[in-house]
């Protein structure tokens, strides 16, 4: 039996191209620099190529009813490491770094895709949850703490000061909310309340 398996129809098009013009807003020359400059860029491609990973995984791939749990456990890893302040400032230092980054968060996003369809509602409620516990967990550490993402703490990354990353954590807070609004609406929106 297969664990994970490839599908196509012509609805996965309304997928498949979000994603693509998303890796291709996160993956250029122009973005790699400004990563190695600024730690907002860095987060905010994490967020579009995490996305793209979604849009392909949930509208291409399936995993199996025996697989999913470890098919989603197996997706988290790499987009939950990538944000440890060793291998945040390995990818944000090193273009070997950061193509492994790029990779394996995508591929982490596909991975969390392909499982999703198999889980329950009060399941996929609690993986936003804890998906908003985190990452406002790493907003504020960003914006209080950044201490340990900093030169003063790995000596080969390139962001200098603590200052740069508390831009970086209103924003990530100011995105949520806005995603977190957008799947409110999405939710009332199904129950026919709007």
């Amino acid at each position: 039996m297969e664990a994970i398996r490839f599908t196509w129809s012509r609805s996965s098009l309304k997928y498949v191209v979000p994603a693509a013009l998303l890796v291709v807003a996160f993956v250029n020359p122009p973005v790699e620099e400004a990563i190695s400059l600024n730690p907002l860029p860095y987060m905010l491609s994490h967020y579009g190529l995490v996305l793209a990973g979604l849009l392909l995984g949930f509208s291409t791939f399936r995993t199996s009813l025996r697989a999913r749990r470890w098919t989603l456990v197996v997706g988290l890893i790499p987009i939950v490491a990538w944000h440890l302040p060793y291998l945040f400032a390995l990818g944000a230092a090193f273009i070997w770094g950061r193509v492994l980054d790029e990779l394996t968060i995508t591929l982490g996003g596909l991975l969390v895709g392909a499982s999703l369809r198999l889980f329950s509602f009060n399941f996929k409620v609690i993986l936003f949850i804890l998906y908003m516990v985190a990452d406002t967990a790493l907003s504020f550490l960003f914006m209080f703490y950044s201490y340990p993402y900093t030169r003063n703490a790995i000596p080969f990354s390139p962001y200098t000061s603590p200052s740069q990353f508390f831009v970086t954590g209103v924003t990530m807070i100011v995105l949520m909310n806005a995603f977190l609004g957008y799947v409110a609406y999405l939710f009332f929106k199904k129950l026919s309340i709007l």
